[in-house]
């Protein structure tokens, strides 16, 4: 097997689960300033009599772009973020040992999760984001099932970290 000097003394890598799920908070949290600004715009050149009823349509079709495509981008990082995790976690060479403080780093981080899922629930719950995140698919999803997503991240990176065979 090949040997990466920059993952030579590295013990483990569990705080990146911590990592992804402060990443999914704050993207959820920033959406709803962002969003807000944008649907402001889109009702503003709504009530414009300088337009035409035509770009009135574009202006919602675009609109309607802007959501999926941060929905979708959303998920593309999401995925990226644990595919890399995962395949860094397989380049490190670490001793079973550590499974101990892995596991018990992984039960605080999903004790953690609970209380960001709490916090994301009550973000999205407030009448100022609630058309904001009505308009979106892929984010309230993630959020409804961040701890599912984080309990088989985590046991996927339990996996690769201590499944691997050792090569001579």
């Amino acid at each position: 097997m090949m040997k990466f000097s920059r993952f030579n003394n590295k013990k483990a890598n569990m705080l990146d689960i911590v990592f992804l799920m402060v990443i999914v908070v704050g993207v959820i949290i920033a959406c709803v300033p962002v969003f807000k600004m944008i649907s402001k715009v889109v009702d503003f050149a709504q009530t414009d009599d300088g337009l035409t009823a035509d770009d009135k349509a574009q202006m919602v079709a675009l609109e309607s772009k802007f959501y999926n495509s941060v929905d979708i981008g959303f998920l593309i990082l999401l995925i990226v973020g644990i595919m890399v995790t995962l395949i860094s976690a397989y380049l490190i060479d670490i001793n079973p040992i550590f499974a101990v403080f892995g596991f018990i780093i992984g039960i605080l981080s999903l004790i953690g999760c609970a209380v960001l899922v709490k916090v994301s629930e009550q973000v999205m719950a407030v009448d100022i984001s609630q058309d904001v995140f009505a308009n979106l698919t892929i984010i309230p999803f993630v959020v409804n099932n961040l701890f599912l997503v984080c309990v088989v991240f985590f046991a996927l990176l339990m996996i690769v970290l201590y499944g691997k065979f050792k090569q001579g």
